[in-house]
Order: C-alpha cells, then sequence, then structure tokens
C-alpha cells in the first residue's frame, strides 16, 4: 500500500483509490483511521484531498468522522469544504452534521457559511426534516452575522446568497 504521506503528492487515480480503500477496509478501524489522518495530515493544500475521498469509502467510527469535521474547521477554504462534507455526511447523517455547525457559528461564522453554501447538495440528498435544520441553520447564522460589527467581505457575502 502507498504511504499515506506520498498520497497528497499523487495525480487522483480512481483504481488505484480503489484498491487502498479495499486495503483499508481489511485492517482493524483505528489502521484505517490513522492512515486516513496521516494521508489528510500530509497534504493540507489540496482542494479534494484524497485521505478524505477515502475517508468516505471505508468505514470509519462517528468519533473519526467527527475528527474530520473539526479538521475542516481548521483546513477548509470555500473549495476544500464540499470534500470535507463529502466525506462525513453518510457515515455522520444531515442532523449530526447540521448540529456540529451550529455549535460553530459564534467561533468559525466563515466555515459555517461555507458549509451552508453545500450542505442542501449533498448526496444523500437532504429529506424535508433535514432540509428544515439547513434552513434554521442559515437564519440563525445570518441573525449571528448581522449582528456583528465587523464583518469580512466573505461573511458578507454569505448573508446576500
Amino acid at each position: 500500500m502507498i504511504k499515506p504521506q506520498e498520497l497528497a503528492s499523487l495525480p487522483r487515480d480512481t483504481k488505484r483509490e480503489q484498491a487502498i480503500a479495499r486495503e483499508l477496509r481489511s485492517l482493524e478501524e483505528s489502521k484505517r483511521w490513522n492512515y486516513i489522518k496521516s494521508a489528510l495530515d500530509a497534504d493540507t493544500i489540496s482542494v479534494q484531498p484524497i485521505a478524505l475521498v477515502l475517508a468516505n469509502k471505508v468505514t470509519l467510527s462517528r468519533n473519526h468522522l467527527m475528527n474530520i469535521l473539526e479538521i475542516s474547521i481548521e483546513r477548509a477554504n470555500p473549495s476544500s469544504m464540499n470534500s470535507y462534507l463529502k466525506a462525513v455526511v453518510a457515515g455522520l447523517g444531515h442532523k449530526r452534521v447540521i448540529n456540529f455547525f451550529r455549535g460553530k457559528i459564534h467561533t468559525n461564522p466563515e466555515k459555517v457559511g461555507m458549509a451552508l453554501y453545500f450542505l442542501p447538495n449533498l448526496s444523500p440528498l437532504p429529506n424535508k426534516a433535514q432540509l428544515k435544520l439547513i434552513y434554521d441553520l442559515r437564519l440563525q447564522f445570518e441573525k449571528y452575522v448581522k449582528s456583528l460589527d465587523i464583518k469580512t467581505p466573505y461573511l458578507n457575502a454569505c448573508i446576500k446568497q
């Protein structure tokens, strides 16, 4: 298997990713997470880190998926947030992901704005109850951002969507 640190320098290759995912699924869960985490740590600049593609293809515990969400708060940019969300939403569910970002409105509003952009269109598509949760999160987010005295251009753009 390719070393996780080397993964970041390789171009996307679906067959290679499937082979690595197959190997990872044969490992115990802690070793799978260590591989994904190491690959993610080695690739801090990609829009779609291969580690996130692999995380979506192998079974990780909820705790590890929550760790990926925490990493998204540190590293995601407007282009890569979608990759972080795709890696976790199937395993955690829309409700848990939405509640995670609800807890980040006051500390990381820009990341919440990024997530709000992608959440309504993630696969699997949210049902009506989940869309309502996303809508409620948007309302909370907009209320908080409008109350700020100083807003970044990104936050201003988020509330004008």
